[in-house]
């Protein structure tokens, strides 16, 4: 899993970018340095993930240099080519935790919910009208699965769904807007799949410190280069580190998740606390 590798690879490829392709390939062998560093720390101890931490700092100061990232650049918003850092970085964060786990991970297109929509009545008596309907997510850690509807012994229809344990969305900078919509997101995502653990991964943030953060569907927030705020005027010298605590603390949390009983009706019945 490869978000920002192939996103690098896409733009060589791209005959509109025939004029960046110097650029390009400097950026390409920088990735590989990074990415060969990160693949040799070989656990994910309080120090390794402070050595990940160290590594994507300074990757991320090569790639968000005003070269590499201003309009002039030609490495607009639009390339995806500076917002896949982040979710690359998490791939390489959790492949160790998923190793002998039979899950899938990376950038999903995730279940929400079934319905049934039949256009008419005919429709309907020729197969169960299934409508499954996804939302997409930078990394999401969950299962492929079949949903088969039938009729007895008439026409059956099958439908394929990624249904999600963790789902993490990954913010350079993180307003009023974006956090409604994660909000609008996590409540979506949890009616079809209520295991799964909903966490925003983000950059700076332009919210007011008083800000009501609390009441929503979203199980975090992990703020990566705190207490930077105003996004917009920071520059890559006064800008805070990303931080390997909030890191570290995205690691446990997700490792915790994905180790705990998230229902148990029998212990339920037992103890008489239910959920």
């Amino acid at each position: 899993m490869r978000p920002h590798g192939d996103k690098i690879d896409a733009l060589l490829r791209n005959a509109s970018f025939a004029s960046k392709q110097d650029k390009l390939q400097e950026i390409q062998a920088r990735y590989m340095a990074w990415r060969a560093a990160v693949e040799g720390i070989s656990d994910r101890s309080h120090p390794a993930i402070k050595r990940l931490t160290e590594q994507l700092n300074a990757y991320k100061d090569f790639i968000d240099d005003p070269r590499h990232k201003q309009r002039a650049s030609g490495f607009s918003a639009q390339t995806f080519l500076h917002s896949s850092v982040l979710e690359e970085f998490l791939v390489v964060v959790f492949s160790l935790l998923l190793i002998g786990m039979d899950v899938a991970a990376g950038g999903k297109n995730t279940y929400v919910e079934m319905k049934f929509r039949p256009r008419n009545l005919s429709d309907f008596l020729a197969a169960p009208p299934i409508a499954i309907t996804t939302k997409d997510q930078d990394f999401a850690i969950g299962r492929s699965v079949s949903i088969v509807c039938g009729y007895d012994d008439k026409a059956t229809r099958t439908m394929q769904a990624f249904v999600p344990l963790l789902c993490l969305e990954c913010k350079t900078n993180f307003d009023k807007t974006m956090y409604t919509a994660a909000s609008d997101t996590a409540r979506c995502v949890k009616q079809g799949a209520p295991a799964c653990f909903f966490a925003v991964v983000i950059e700076t943030k332009d919210l007011a410190r008083d800000f009501n953060l609390q009441g929503s569907s979203i199980d975090q927030l992990y703020w990566l280069r705190h207490p930077d705020r105003n996004h917009s005027s920071m520059t890559i010298e006064n800008r805070s580190k990303i931080d390997a605590n909030p890191v570290q603390i995205l690691y446990d949390n997700v490792a915790g998740h994905l180790k705990k009983t998230w229902f148990d009706l029998d212990k339920g019945e037992k103890t008489g606390v239910l959920i």
